[in-house]
């Protein structure tokens, strides 16, 4: 009779953790917790280069790297200063390097979560020539190295969908052409990839 008992443990036990994810997941549908890794994934100088994890909301890489200047007060204070942007950035364990996207609405634009779905779908230029359009931005820091995006690359960064959000993030994922700009140079470096990543409002 006892050797009837563990096949049965096994068995409510199996159904129990079922029941359990089936319950997390529908959780995390319903109130919009990101729980998929968020990436960053491109070329550069000829090579592919990508980094993964939690995308960095919280200005970790800034906070790390000049603590004294970048305080929690700082920090806040930079993001309700930018109402008009949406910011996705990706950082690195090592917090050495980093890569963010900024999407800059028309000056005067108080941006809400749910404004980010007319993003989708559409190419947002490095172009900022017109004031009430939207454009994109890239930063990209490689150890002591700092590239930018600006008018002249001519690239464009593009959405596909989105993915999962929260009262006060997006995640999405997309792909990008553009190209980086060491600060200091002229020279214009080509860069193509893929993303995923959580944006919220502010800088």
């Amino acid at each position: 009779m006892k050797r009837y008992l563990l096949p049965l443990f096994f068995l409510l036990s199996c159904s129990g953790k079922i029941k359990e994810q089936k319950a997390n997941a529908q959780a995390t549908e319903e109130t919009g917790t990101i729980t998929a890794t968020h990436f960053i994934k491109f070329s550069f100088d000829d090579k592919s280069r990508s980094l993964e994890g939690k995308s960095d909301i919280t200005s970790a890489f800034y906070s790390h790297n000049w603590p004294d200047y970048h305080t929690p007060e700082h920090i806040k204070e930079t993001r309700l200063s930018s109402p008009n942007v949406f910011c996705g950035r990706m950082t690195n364990p090592a917090k050495d390097k980093m890569i963010e996207m900024f999407m800059t609405f028309p000056e005067g634009t108080k941006l809400k979560i749910s404004d980010f779905k007319k993003l989708v779908g559409q190419k947002i230029y490095t172009d900022n020539a017109d004031p009430e359009a939207i454009y994109s931005r890239f930063y990209f820091f490689d150890t002591q190295v700092e590239y930018t995006s600006d008018s002249e690359t001519k690239g464009y960064l593009l959405l596909n969908k989105i993915t999962a959000y929260t009262d006060s993030t997006v995640s999405a994922e997309g792909s990008f052409d553009i190209g980086f700009r060491e600060y200091g140079k002229t020279e214009i470096h080509p860069s193509k990839g893929t993303f995923l990543l959580e944006f919220y409002i502010g800088l």
